[in-house]
């Protein structure tokens, strides 16, 4: 229980190592035996949770290794496969015909391991707590299965047993509460005490003897499971089942497949494709986010099937702006934001004037902060780029941002003292701003407290006239508005003599 141990160097001088001797060493990431070894104890590195190689030096008489998996010396045994290896598979080498006591304990990413047919004896609690195994298929080479050999199996559905075995042991499927099917065959005399206990979705038995051989099994206490589902006698090995795939919103055309009872097939090895998503494999859920098949996979289940493809929506970089096309003074505000990908998304922000080579940084270098603000205090056109990031990848996204100056009303009149009679142009003008001017031009008699309009209201025509039929002098408003609605006034005083 030493559960800060996370390395350890064994001296040459240790002959033997004892039971449990490194048991509960949750830190323990290696360990190398050396040539001295001649005797290891059971269950050596139970609940290693960490532990990913075993090694042994090559010269040690007794102990080998592979892969940083524990064997004997000529690999007839297999012992240990480390909890805290990464991969998803294992097919256990053909030279191995024993599988170890707790050899596969608590190995909880392993969802297949193929048992060659040169094994022979499955040891007690061997694959115990592989919690995402989904099916095995115990070879015809295997006469003796331990007690609890597949207990607590959550994600195992179905198997079949070997038919040289005899007895089904104390425990050997306990807990195994998604088990749906398992083939027994004629061999087997006894089912002793809890070997199904607590398989409540027990659907299927497969058996290969007559109902009367059934009934003359010895089957012990708290194997209730085995009352209640259905029996198939000896001729199920008519049975065909169909297993078919649904792209599920991508593209390809992968033909059904169908595989007698028993049989293992090999699923397409073709990959549909979908735009802006990745294939990740298949479920038989429709809307599942993770895979429970790979292409290539072998499937052993005895029923029929459909297979959806499970997508992840790829990053996707869907930043914005507020404004692209501002007026210097006023700020443009840049929002980070992506979709897909794996989430927890970070955010970098960059700008450079049009025509420069340097970029500038808004902020530290991919923040949480989803933000940035360009003001600049000149006009001219600006690149932003966004960077959007998740944990395994980038995107990019850019945005061209024009600044120009304020709006500024240029309107002129021909003349501010003209004689009665004489028509005075007002020439509507404007610069800066969005452009797409549109103009309003007012008059009234100085003193009075009511304007007058030269025509409509903001219209694209530029002038108006003023040509009053008596003296006095006349105030002359002209408002002009850009196309993101900003105004700008210009007044005039016009004073007509006689």
């Amino acid at each position: 229980f030493c559960n800060t141990l996370a390395s350890i160097t064994i001296p040459n001088s240790v002959t033997t190592i004892g039971d449990y001797a490194f048991y509960e060493c949750p830190c323990l990431t290696s360990i190398s035996i050396p040539n001295s070894v001649a005797s290891i104890g059971n269950d050596l590195f139970g609940y290693c949770g960490s532990l990913n190689s075993i090694t042994v030096d090559s010269n040690n008489p007794n102990y080998s290794s592979d892969n940083g998996i524990l064997f004997n010396k000529n690999k007839t045994t297999l012992i240990k496969y480390p909890e805290g290896k990464t991969a998803t598979s294992y097919t256990i080498p053909d030279s191995v015909a024993n599988i170890g006591n707790n050899a596969f304990f608590y190995c909880s990413n392993l969802k297949s391991i193929i048992i060659p047919n040169s094994v022979v004896s499955i040891g007690d609690y061997a694959f115990s707590f592989c919690t995402s195994l989904k099916n095995i298929k115990i070879p015809n080479s295997v006469a003796s299965l331990g007690e609890h050999a597949f207990y607590e199996c959550i994600s195992l559905t179905s198997t079949i047993i070997s038919n040289r075995v005899e007895e089904i042991r104390w425990g050997t499927f306990e807990n195994c509460g998604s088990l749906t099917s398992v083939t027994i065959p004629y061999s087997v005399v006894s089912i002793i005490n809890n070997a199904f206990n607590n398989c409540g979705n027990l659907k299927d038995i497969y058996y290969t003897g007559t109902e009367i051989d059934w009934s003359c099994m010895s089957i012990y206490d708290c194997n209730y499971p085995l009352e209640y589902a259905a029996k198939h006698y000896n001729n199920y090995d008519n049975y065909t089942y169909t297993l078919s795939y649904d792209m599920n919103g991508g593209n390809a055309s992968i033909p059904p497949q169908t595989k007698k009872h028993g049989q293992e097939i090999t699923l397409s090895s073709t990959k549909p494709t979908r735009t802006g998503y990745a294939f990740i494999g298949w479920n038989t859920e429709k809307n599942a986010a993770a895979a429970q098949y790979l292409p290539n996979d072998k499937y052993y289940e005895n029923k029929d099937v459909k297979l959806y493809a499970v997508w992840l929506q790829l990053l996707t970089n869907t930043s914005t702006v507020n404004n692209q096309n501002a007026v210097v003074g006023s700020s443009v505000k840049i929002t980070g934001s992506a979709e897909g990908g794996t989430g927890n998304y970070n955010y970098e922000f960059y700008y450079k004037r049009q025509g420069s080579s340097s970029w500038s940084k808004f902020g530290s270098a991919y923040q949480t902060a989803n933000t940035a603000v360009l003001k600049p205090s000149s006009a001219g056109t600006f690149i932003v780029r966004t960077y959007a990031k998740d944990g395994k990848s980038a995107k990019v996204k850019d945005f061209t941002i024009t600044f120009t100056p304020p709006l500024t009303n240029k309107t002129t009149v021909t003349t501010t003292t003209p004689k009665v009679g004489t028509a005075v142009k007002i020439n509507g003008s404007a610069t800066g701003g969005t452009g797409t001017y549109t103009y309003e031009f007012y008059y009234k008699r100085q003193g009075a407290s009511s304007w007058s309009t030269f025509g409509t209201n903001y219209r694209t025509d530029t002038t108006a006239t003023l040509k009053p039929s008596s003296a006095g002098s006349f105030d002359v408003r002209v408002y002009v508005k850009d196309s993101s609605g900003k105004t700008a006034v210009k007044n005039f005083v016009i004073t007509y003599s006689k």
